[in-house]
């Protein structure tokens, strides 16, 4: 979990500057070419997991990178340090990453005529997610957590192992 969390502005501006240096290779043309990155990062919360050893991870920004046609790359970046973490891109000028679901909806059987509560953007290596582009939204619904992955796939718990 991160300490001293830099602000959503810093890195925003990490962000700009990694785009800027990945795009002088062919390798990045496809995803970074006439993009533009989200200005409102995506926070998400390491969640602490019950396997030893656990793997040392900090909570990260995920930020969202957009053409006209859709989404063509997503940064991770330390939330402590703005450090940039890793990267998922399109190889082709034509493909698009998926978006994300919208978190709500999956739920909206379960929440019924409920308050909605407010969600939480988490993540952990699992067996349910391995990527840390693939995070989920907690909820407190009755007390426990129930978690929607960025796909859409809904999980009343999730489970730890070495293997992730």
């Amino acid at each position: 979990m991160s300490l001293a969390q830099l602000p959503p502005e810093n890195i925003l501006s990490r962000a700009v500057t990694a785009m800027n240096e990945l795009r002088v290779y062919p390798t990045w043309q496809a995803s970074l070419e006439a993009a533009e990155p989200d200005l409102t990062p995506l926070f998400v919360r390491i969640l602490t997991a019950t396997v030893r050893p656990a793997p040392q991870l900090s909570d990260y920004y995920i930020i969202t990178i957009r053409r006209r046609g859709g989404i063509t790359a997503r940064f991770a970046h330390s939330a402590d340090t703005g450090e940039f973490l890793e990267a998922e891109a399109v190889r082709a000028p034509a493909a698009l990453l998926p978006a994300y679901a919208d978190h709500i909806h999956g739920l909206a059987l379960r929440l019924a005529d409920r308050d909605r509560p407010t969600p939480e953007a988490v993540w952990h290596p699992c067996v349910q997610s391995t990527s840390r582009f693939l995070p989920f939204w907690t909820f407190p619904i009755n007390g426990r957590p129930v978690f929607v992955r960025a796909d859409g796939v809904i999980f009343d718990q999730l489970t730890f192992t070495l293997k992730g």
